[in-house]
């Protein structure tokens, strides 16, 4: 009886959460970098058997990718430890101990931090 309720109730959960993100609040911190790391694009390809789509056991391969990722570590003023992504552009022109600011959307529901970005350099 629960499972006929369970699609419909992941469907109401998604909504939530989109809209959660969607209408969040931004605002604003500044802080130091503390560490700077960069993760490179990957991408795997997997091969064993199974049931293909049409039912017979054949061989299945699977792939799977991810792009390349530029994460900024950032102490603020009050002491707080922020991971925050960035953009390539701006992630080689930042070294660490610069000054930056970063925009932090939360959730205006669920008060999740849904993303935090570095916006730009401060001189």
């Amino acid at each position: 009886m629960f499972l006929d309720y369970l699609p419909h109730t992941l469907g109401v959960f998604l909504i939530l959460l989109i809209t959660d993100f969607v209408f969040g609040t931004t605002y604003y911190v500044t802080g130091n970098i503390i560490e700077k790391h960069y993760i490179p694009s990957s991408s795997e390809v997997g091969v064993g058997t199974g049931v293909t789509p049409s039912g017979q056991m054949g061989v299945v391969t699977t792939t799977s990718s991810s792009s390349e990722k530029f994460i900024i570590i950032i102490r603020t003023p009050e002491g707080e430890i922020i991971n925050a992504t960035s953009t390539s552009d701006l992630y080689f022109t930042l070294e660490k101990g610069d000054n930056v600011e970063a925009g932090i959307v939360i959730g205006r529901l669920t008060k999740i931090r849904h993303a935090t970005k570095v916006t730009k350099k401060i001189d």
